[in-house]
């Protein structure tokens, strides 16, 4: 986001869901923090920092272009991207990485359903709000994840991931490698199904921001 920043590019519909999608896990997390009765100091100055930076960003990316050339408004943006994303995630991947990315993107909101169902469930239950807290918690991790995997299959359909300006979506798929493995190996074991396919995405995604690097750094 700082280099999207330096080169004026945070009003493209790759930085405006980046940001908007920070913008909604600063918002979750500290919602999390208010149910579980406080939580870490620390976290929460990193949410609000995050969430000042987001705003930041979107106003000065987006809303500065807003008042030369009419364009939409955050609620508007935030609508939109809601839309374009279904459809993206309906439509048929455009080639083999897409198709893996969008393999990866079904999987983690197939996950992040699951785990709205809990919410709804605890919250019928009257459950503790701490449990509550646990749950959102890991459902802001899976949102934020689903949406980052999700920019990359976009990328991927538009041939944008070779070019000289892809640093973003290395860094993007380094990311996800790190925390698919982790979910992977730490959170649902590598044994299960699930597990392993978490691993296998991992994988992919360190192959393809590693592939990228060196194409780049060779050109």
């Amino acid at each position: 986001m700082i280099s999207a920043a330096k080169h004026d590019r945070l009003g493209s519909d790759t930085y405006k869901r980046i940001n908007l999608s920070l913008l909604e896990y600063a918002v979750l997390g500290l919602s999390v923090i208010k149910l579980s009765g406080g939580g870490n100091p620390i976290l929460k100055v990193a949410y609000i920092i995050t969430l000042i930076n987001t705003i930041k960003g979107y106003a000065y990316g987006v809303l500065g272009l807003d008042k030369k050339s009419g364009s939409d408004t955050m609620l508007q943006d935030f609508t939109k991207g809601v839309k374009s994303t279904i459809k993206g995630i309906c439509s048929d991947p455009k080639n083999m990485k897409s198709f893996g990315y969008w393999s990866a993107t079904l999987m983690v909101v197939t996950m992040k359903l699951f785990k709205l169902k809990d919410i709804i469930i605890s919250l019928q239950s009257a459950a503790a709000s701490k449990d509550i807290a646990m749950s959102l918690a890991r459902f802001n991790r899976l949102s934020l994840l689903a949406l980052m995997i999700y920019t990359l299959k976009d990328a991927a359909d538009g041939d944008l991931l070779s070019l000289s300006s892809a640093t973003t979506f290395i860094q993007l798929n380094y990311v996800c490698a790190l925390v698919l493995g982790i979910v992977g190996v730490l959170g649902v074991g590598m044994m299960s199904p699930l597990g392993g396919a978490n691993v296998a995405f991992a994988a992919f995604f360190a192959m393809n921001g590693l592939s990228t690097f060196f194409k780049l750094s060779i050109l």
